[in-house]
């Protein structure tokens, strides 16, 4: 059965995984440095430091990072 919005929902699906894929990432970094009590910034103070470990994060943070004053990205 074809539907008319195929191409949206199979849109919506995508973003769907990508954006899971991001709160994975989020939540497993605030596990660990919980677990292991310590602090949630270091001696870098550099926004997307992280990203040299984790080619998803590099790819999100160029996509979506820090875009000016007014526009949020998590």
């Amino acid at each position: 059965m074809n539907r008319i919005d195929k191409q949206l929902l199979s849109q919506h699906e995508h973003e769907v995984i990508y954006w899971r894929n991001v709160q994975k990432r989020v939540v497993s970094v605030v596990k660990k440095l919980a677990s292991r009590c310590l602090a949630f910034c270091g001696d870098k103070e550099v926004f997307g430091s992280v990203t040299k470990y984790d080619s998803f994060l590099a790819d999100h943070i160029a996509r979506f990072g820090y875009s000016g004053i007014g526009f949020t990205s998590y």
